[in-house]
């Protein structure tokens, strides 16, 4: 039982520091009673100090709060210890605030407490905020239990995960399909039954979006309990709370199997149909040299409508037609070979630009209900001339050695848009050797930010054309340095002119030291033309030399990613050093041997064009990836000397 204190002095240099405080401070009794209070305490209170000293200190408190401060201090001074307790303290307009109270006992020589000096700091704010955090939480529980008893109702596949992207669970439906157990999946388990193709690029977009709080977006193959893979679109959405901060991730995962297949054998179609609509092989004139290079687009919905031409007229005429049809897909490469042909025919029996796009006109609007763009043009080898009309196509470009680049005047409107619209044709003659025309698709110039930019470094690698009349391949040239690294969003074709050629010849001093190539592997023909334009590439930068060995390694590494490397294959030829080096990178299994030897069966022909490589090549490096393989072979010739 605590006895009365007894008396002792007051100290009034304590008081006046007390007064000067920045929090309430008070001193009372041993028994708890009040003997003073500093000014802040009569600011927040509004009561004169006479007053609060004939009040008990509970009249201060929050009724609710009251017990709790009781057993706070309860026993304090006998049991050793100092109170502390958090309570809602009265303000002079009736409102409370939460303040932290402490105190610390002054005691007499026997040990017994004889006095109690303490602080009460405002922690509202404090209080507040931990009072919202956690009716947020109880509010996100509530969300996620809906989400959950919604979710299990569902035939997708749902999901939830934190804001790190750790899922933390699954309807029913991902454990009926991957036969997973829950402490499998938990987390970033799911990525032990995503396919192996698919895996990087997720693992680039889900952290992206995870990081960024953009919403994930993307179709990807799941392994089911059966080993088979089936295609899921996959979408998540982030979940904020008040301060716009992500604390979950709410997703689901479609099953779109059926879809995805049928739309890979329409886009198998459509890519079919593009290269039959496409000329095999271009004119070959000493007057005038024709090179082309085409990519399709980067998503395979986008993949269809684009073509090019180049015809043979009688009297040293060339027809010259390049186009994009509005639209993408099998019905968009279906009108883009009707309009072609439909050109050829007339052409047979007409000439003027303008009257053939017309007669191109009358064919959409007769037969399909799209718009396309479209450029025809007659080149005159006698008359050094270029008769050209325009549909709404972006307009050629003209480089010569001795001045800029150039943009020729626009024209009409798109085919179809108009029953019978009038086209006009322009006139342009070429006064000098070594002369070139770009002719090119909107795929080109739109994969970059800036179309105006794009255009400008066109013009600019014309002209560099132009002052180097026996570049290997300049379409390819055009492309490339035009596309960078980026796969364009559209189909980008490019056609080049060189008209009076200088130096018809291949083996130039002047090519690139460095140039690449693409192909997917299952366009045979491209890949076929990609090891010719390669060699031609390497006579030019390494000439009168023997290349047999090297045109055996080249032959033997492209079919290799054509029949093993489903999907887009990058081809480099770096000539900087003494050697040629040959990168070739693929989205194959990425399971390529270490090295390259004879196979145990020496009646078995497989592997024995891969030894063939690792025997001839000067130096051979393979490097084998989740998605995809990368082989590096330094060629047995020497390139020659930069100029």
């Amino acid at each position: 039982m605590l006895r009365s204190p007894r008396p002792i002095p007051s100290d009034e240099a304590l008081f006046a520091a007390l007064d000067l405080l920045p929090v309430v401070a008070y001193v009372t009794d041993a028994l708890g009673n009040l003997e003073y209070v500093n000014r802040l305490f009569h600011d927040v209170t509004g009561i004169p100090a006479s007053e609060v000293l004939a009040k008990s200190w509970t009249d201060f408190v929050h009724p609710d709060d009251r017990e709790n401060l009781r057993q706070a201090w309860s026993g304090a001074g006998t049991q050793r210890r100092n109170p502390a307790a958090r309570y809602r303290f009265r303000l002079k307009d009736g409102s409370y605030v939460w303040v932290l109270s402490m105190a610390t006992p002054l005691r007499d020589d026997a040990g017994d407490v004889v006095r109690w000096f303490g602080t009460s700091i405002d922690i509202d704010p404090l209080v507040r905020a931990e009072q919202a955090a956690e009716e947020r939480e109880r509010e996100l529980a509530r969300s996620e239990q809906m989400h959950r008893a919604l979710g299990e109702s569902l035939n997708q596949i749902v999901w939830s995960a934190d804001e790190t992207g750790w899922i933390h669970w699954y309807n029913h439906n991902w454990y009926d399909y991957t036969g997973q157990t829950k402490d499998e999946a938990l987390g970033w388990g799911w990525q032990a039954v995503h396919h192996a193709e698919d895996f990087p690029k997720v693992m680039e977009a889900w952290p992206h979006s995870i990081a960024t709080g953009d919403p994930f977006d993307m179709e990807f193959r799941i392994r089911g309990e059966d080993g088979r893979f089936r295609w899921f679109l996959t979408r998540a959405e982030p979940f904020y709370d008040e301060a716009g901060n992500v604390v979950r991730w709410y997703g689901t995962c479609t099953d779109i199997d059926e879809r995805r297949r049928a739309f890979e054998r329409s886009k198998h179609v459509v890519e079919t149909l593009q290269h039959l609509f496409l000329p095999w092989a271009l004119p070959d004139r000493e007057e005038v040299r024709f090179s082309s290079a085409f990519v399709s687009a980067e998503s395979d919905a986008l993949v269809g409508g684009d073509w090019y031409d180049v015809v043979e007229l009688p009297s040293s005429r060339i027809l010259i037609s390049i186009g994009d049809v509005v639209g993408h897909g099998v019905q968009a490469s279906v009108t883009a070979g009707r309009l072609r042909q439909s050109l050829i025919v007339a052409a047979l029996d007409e000439d003027d630009p303008a009257a053939l796009l017309a007669r191109m006109n009358r064919v959409l609007r007769f037969q399909e209900a799209t718009l396309a763009t479209s450029l025809v043009g007659v080149l005159d080898l006698e008359e050094r001339r270029l008769v050209y009309a325009s549909a709404g196509h972006p307009p050629p470009i003209l480089a010569t050695p001795t001045g800029d680049a150039r943009q020729l005047p626009y024209g009409g409107l798109p085919l179809g848009v108009e029953e019978a619209p009038e086209f006009s044709n322009q006139e342009i003659s070429f006064d000098q050797p070594d002369t070139v025309l770009v002719f090119y698709t909107d795929g080109v110039t739109e994969s970059k930010r800036r179309i105006d930019e794009a255009e400008r470094h066109l013009m600019s690698m014309a002209t560099w054309i132009a002052e180097r009349p026996g570049l290997t391949d300049p379409a390819a040239s055009l492309l490339w340095s035009t596309l960078g690294d980026t796969q364009p969003r559209d189909d980008a074709a490019i056609l080049v002119a060189h008209i009076a050629p200088s130096n018809p010849g291949t083996a130039i001093e002047d090519a690139p030291r460095v140039h690449a190539w693409r192909f997917h592997s299952s366009d045979a023909r491209t890949a076929r033309r990609s090891r010719q334009e390669l060699m031609r590439h390497l006579r030019a930068v390494a000439p009168d030399q023997q290349l047999f060995e090297s045109e055996l390694i080249i032959g033997e590494l492209l079919a290799n990613t054509v029949e093993h490397a489903p999907g887009l294959v990058r081809v480099r030829l770096d000539c900087t050093g003494d050697e040629p080096l040959l990168t070739i990178s693929d989205s194959g299994s990425g399971n390529l041997p270490g090295e390259f030897r004879l196979p145990a069966n020496v009646l078995n022909e497989h592997g024995r064009g891969l030894y063939l490589v690792g025997m001839l090549a000067t130096e051979l490096e393979i490097h084998n990836f989740e998605s995809g393989s990368e082989i590096l072979v330094k060629l047995p010739v020497r390139c020659r000397a930069a100029s």
